[in-house]
């Protein structure tokens, strides 16, 4: 019989796949969602510059607006401060302060998220007045480019057991740090994102879990939490992950997170699903699909994506629900991800070039057309990742 749509109902069941730590406190002054055709800059010292690494941030960000124009750039810089401290000079910039100016009006930014605080947490409660100051003048000086900003709080500093130094002491200073922030945001009637509180609350709920590479710099699960933070903070609609309950008949029970519709086949059921959102997968493991299938008669089953495996498991297994953490639809995400970050290594060495030095300054002007193309071609590429996409499943007895 024709297989017709089922559309997903939220409301069916309560799966959010909330993670630990995701009950965060909420963005001050939020704005919204991002609008399809913003330019966004990533400010800040080491924690902006190493999310280009992983890029969960501006691929769940990207994925929001696949019929749009949204464009990111990473203008983190390793050991930075408010004050520009670590921007050194190179062809046509100055260094420090006004090279960090220079930089975010060259970008033409529409929205500025920055995060600054880490380093400078470092001075204690001594510098606290200092750091208030010099990012106040840096918000000045940013004022007049009209562009909607957004202050991240520094990070939780992680324990990581008794070959790192007990973080408690830093934490405390760290939390007044991230208070001075909350106060300037308030002051100026800006977004402030408290990211410092959902690590810790994250790390709370899971001890076990390593957030960090050395206690402070995020890993790629610290960029995932930090990312979905985020997203949620901007005000973006929860993300569910997709659940399907079908029989073996093709009768459809329940879905959740995408439209569905399954019908019975001389070799098993086959399943189509139409994702409403592409899914980012990432090492937290909370939102990964799952399939339940009823009425199996007994023996072994296997899920299969154009004639791939994807899943096997026994009659009982499928009745109670098989997590699908990988699959076509993982795999859509991670290519995703992936074209973001390469475009995003392709920007780095565009703004920051290993040639960056006077006795080259004579070649480099014809190097950054070069880049810019490259930056534009993988643009399109990624913007061709970004639509939901159909898929097609099929569940059939293993052979003998």
């Amino acid at each position: 019989m024709p297989m017709a749509f089922m559309k997903s109902s939220l409301a069916i069941v309560g799966l959010c796949a909330a993670l630990p730590g995701l009950g965060w406190a909420g963005a001050k002054g939020s704005g919204g969602p991002l609008k399809n055709t913003d330019r966004i800059i990533l400010l800040g010292g080491g924690f902006v510059e190493q999310e280009r690494l992983h890029c969960f941030l501006e691929a769940r960000l990207l994925r929001r607006h696949a019929d749009g124009q949204l464009v990111l750039r990473n203008l983190g810089w390793g050991g930075d401060t408010v004050r520009g401290a670590a921007r050194t000079g190179g062809f046509q910039n100055p260094e420090g302060f006004a090279r960090l100016l220079k930089e975010v009006k060259q970008w033409k930014p529409t929205v500025i998220l920055i995060g600054y605080g880490m380093n400078e947490s470092f001075a204690g409660k001594s510098g606290l007045d200092g750091f208030t100051r010099d990012y106040g003048t840096l918000l000045d000086k940013l004022g007049p480019l009209g562009t909607r900003i957004v202050l991240l709080s520094p990070t939780y500093h992680e324990p990581l057991g008794h070959a790192y130094p007990d973080p408690k002491r830093h934490n405390d200073e760290l939390e007044l740090y991230v208070e001075a922030i909350r106060a300037l945001a308030d002051k100026r009637g800006l977004e402030f994102i408290d990211l410092f509180t959902g690590m810790k609350s994250a790390k709370n709920a899971e001890p076990t879990r390593v957030f960090t590479t050395n206690g402070i710099q995020p890993n790629a699960d610290g960029y995932a939490l930090v990312a979905r933070r985020i997203e949620q903070a901007l005000g973006y609609p929860n993300e569910s992950a997709w659940r399907i309950i079908c029989s073996a008949e093709g009768d459809v029970a329940e879905v959740v997170g995408v439209m569905a519709a399954a019908e019975k086949t001389k070799r098993g059921l086959k399943i189509s699903i139409k994702e409403s959102l592409v899914r980012i997968p990432d090492g937290l493991g909370k939102d990964a699909p799952v399939l339940r299938v009823t009425g199996l008669a007994k023996g072994e089953y296997v899920l299969e994506f154009e004639g791939k495996g994807v899943a096997r498991g026994s009659a009982e297994d499928w009745a109670r629900g098989m997590i699908l953490s990988a699959g076509p639809t993982a795999e859509a995400g991670d290519r995703l991800r992936q074209g973001v970050i390469d475009k995003g290594e392709v920007f780095y060495r565009r703004w920051r070039p290993f040639n960056d030095h006077s006795r080259h300054f004579d070649f480099m002007k014809g190097d950054f057309s070069l880049y810019d193309k490259e930056i534009e071609t993988r643009e399109r590429g990624i913007r061709a990742l970004l639509s939901p996409r159909s898929y097609v499943f099929e569940v059939v007895p293993t052979q003998p």
